[in-house]
């Protein structure tokens, strides 16, 4: 384990983060951020609602409703108890480590939908969604869980190969679920994006520490 890659991926995605929220908050409370600054929001809304269909709708729904707040919590809980049956050794610190960063995640989301107070997008929302925009909590939550699970998952993987496709797999979702809160019509693509920045932010920083503590365990296991 690097622990200086995850220190310092963690760190730069936060720095971006705040420049992110910063800047939303100063200039782009009530619309689409510009090229100009980051991203041209409005080119790749208008992207995205190009492939709009009644099958990718569906898919789109289901998503909000599995990695929303209620069902997302359920979703959690399912994962924890997964890794509690599955997991062969230091199972109730990975379990304890996923519950804690999705948890922070979750509770954190809502603070700073106040703080930066973004007017969802206007146009054809596909749901009906209340609340401000910035940051996307779907975002967030698909990154504390999915990218939590899948760094628990590799820490006890030796082969590189399943870690790879384990973590393009892991990577492939996480963008599914944060394009179809923009599919869906509403989030701005920099919402979703400040999601991803701030649950990666977490994770890496995090990381470490559980790494320390079960690599800790397994060595004292070997003595």
């Amino acid at each position: 384990m690097h622990k200086k890659f995850h220190y310092i991926w963690g760190s730069v995605a936060l720095i971006i983060f705040v420049i992110l929220a910063f800047v939303v908050r100063q200039k782009f409370q009530k619309g689409p951020m510009t090229s100009s600054f980051l991203i041209d929001d409005a080119a790749l809304q208008k992207l995205v609602f190009h492939y709009r269909s009644d099958i990718l709708t569906s898919i789109a729904k289901a998503i909000n409703l599995l990695f929303g707040f209620h069902y997302g919590l359920y979703l959690a809980g399912a994962c924890a108890i997964l890794i509690l049956i599955f997991k062969t050794a230091d199972r109730w610190i990975a379990a304890l480590y996923s519950a804690l960063v999705v948890a922070f995640c979750v509770l954190i989301n809502p603070q700073l939908k106040l703080l930066i107070a973004r007017s969802r997008p206007g146009g054809k929302w596909l749901i009906s969604e209340s609340g401000f925009s910035f940051p996307s909590g779907h975002s967030i939550f698909a990154v504390a869980l999915i990218g939590g699970l899948f760094l628990i998952l590799a820490s006890s993987l030796k082969n590189l190969v399943l870690q790879i496709f384990l973590g393009v797999l892991a990577v492939l979702l996480v963008l599914i679920i944060m394009l179809s809160r923009v599919y869906l019509g509403v989030h701005y693509p920099s919402d979703i994006l400040a999601g991803g920045l701030l649950g990666s932010s977490v994770l890496h920083l995090t990381y470490p520490l559980y790494y320390k503590l079960t690599h800790r365990r397994k060595t004292r296991h070997q003595r």
